[in-house]
């Protein structure tokens, strides 16, 4: 009784106040509270196994400063940060300015390429550039995943830089 006594006191100071004459919504609104709520008490069960390893003590969030987080950073989700200025020497967007023809295939994503699951150099059925900003070389082998060409070899860190970078 104590755990369900006290997340309905939990629910009942802070509650999604949307109002709907559709059932299955506040139901879906009770469950978004309920799972705010839990989660703030993990939070608060992490921060207090924090304080007995540490010397300093570091105080929880309250469940309305945890709730404003919240809402704040699902409010982020996607948005760059960024977007003013030059742009930024990234190694995508180098990669983007090197391909000149303009249907020519993107080049895979950061999280694709930098992965370091199954990246092997294969060779390839055709002679073609290496797609490392900064190298010129042309090249016959290839990222068996990426499906981008790049320079290996002694004294060729094309392949290593690419998926590292």
């Amino acid at each position: 009784m104590g755990g369900v006594d006290l997340l309905d006191s939990l629910l009942g100071r802070q509650k999604i106040k949307i109002r709907s004459r559709k059932w299955y919504l506040r139901i879906f609104y009770h469950l978004l509270d309920v799972t705010v709520v839990n989660s703030w008490l993990l939070h608060k069960r992490i921060i207090a196994q924090k304080n007995k390893t540490r010397d300093n003590v570091e105080k929880p969030m309250t469940l309305s400063a945890f709730r404003e987080d919240l809402a704040i950073s699902l409010c982020k989700v996607g948005q760059s940060t960024n977007t003013r200025g030059r742009p930024s020497n990234t190694i995508e967007n180098a990669l983007i300015q090197k391909s000149k023809k303009p249907n020519a295939s993107k080049p895979p994503n950061q999280d694709l390429r930098m992965d370091r699951i199954d990246h092997w150099p294969i060779d390839a059925p055709t002679r073609s550039r290496c797609k490392m900003p900064g190298c010129n070389g042309y090249t016959w082998q290839a990222c068996e995943k990426c499906q981008v060409g790049l320079c290996v070899g002694k004294g060729k860190t094309c392949f290593r830089k690419y998926h590292t970078t």
